[in-house]
């Protein structure tokens, strides 16, 4: 699970950055997210997925609002998808038409504490 991943990656002590092709295990060249309350339909209109095809990929109605949803891509082609809980680090950019390539995918870390606890917050470095 990469979400787990990054909030492993994110926590370790003195982490500054945050590189995500040293966290994954598949091929893929750029990632794409949505966000919280974004509906399914949205979703498989970005991947370019038929109605019955996109409810086997995209199980819920609507990315939940503790969570974004992660797309990874290769070749024009879907390597890998979840979940990604926001308890695992916020991500506080604006993503580009074609999301972020894997060679950009290198985040700087920032921290914030606030009355709800810390908070990890991923901003293009």
């Amino acid at each position: 699970m990469i979400s787990q991943r990054i909030g492993q990656a994110v926590r370790e002590p003195g982490a500054k950055e945050v590189d995500f092709s040293k966290l994954t295990t598949f091929g893929w060249e750029y990632f794409y997210f949505f966000k919280p309350g974004t509906p399914r339909a949205t979703i498989c209109a970005f991947i370019r997925a038929s109605r019955n095809n996109c409810g086997r990929v995209v199980r819920y109605e609507a990315v939940p609002s503790t969570h974004v949803a992660l797309f990874f891509g290769l070749n024009g082609n879907l390597t890998h998808t979840e979940l990604h809980a926001l308890a695992n680090g916020e991500f506080d950019f604006d993503l580009p038409p074609d999301g972020i390539s894997k060679t950009a995918a290198v985040f700087r870390i920032r921290r914030s504490t606030s009355a709800g606890g810390e908070r990890v917050i991923l901003e293009v470095k």
